[in-house]
């Protein structure tokens, strides 16, 4: 029948949906937040040094650093190279 998907997405359009509760913060998660400023750029230097100074996992952590290098790698001389030891080409 032809009325049967009508009259399903016209109960599914009419539906509110309420708003998504928050997540509540854990004490650790408060303390460290209230240390970071979160509008400002910081320094690679003071980036590193707060990093260091807020770790307080039981593991070693790392850090990730994203960067657009603005290059197109379709000409020879903007292409980026990654190199490792032992690979006889570096």
């Amino acid at each position: 029948m032809v009325t049967a998907p009508t009259q399903q997405v016209s109960t599914i359009v009419g539906v509110s949906r309420a708003a998504a509760p928050t997540m509540k913060v854990s004490r650790r998660t408060a303390t460290l937040a209230a240390e970071v400023e979160a509008m400002k750029l910081y320094s690679p230097d003071e980036a590193v040094a707060l990093m260091k100074k807020l770790a307080t996992a039981k593991f070693a952590e790392t850090a990730e650093l994203h960067g657009n290098l603005n290059l197109d790698p379709k000409y020879n001389d903007q292409q980026v190279w990654q190199g490792g030891e032992g690979d006889g080409l570096g």
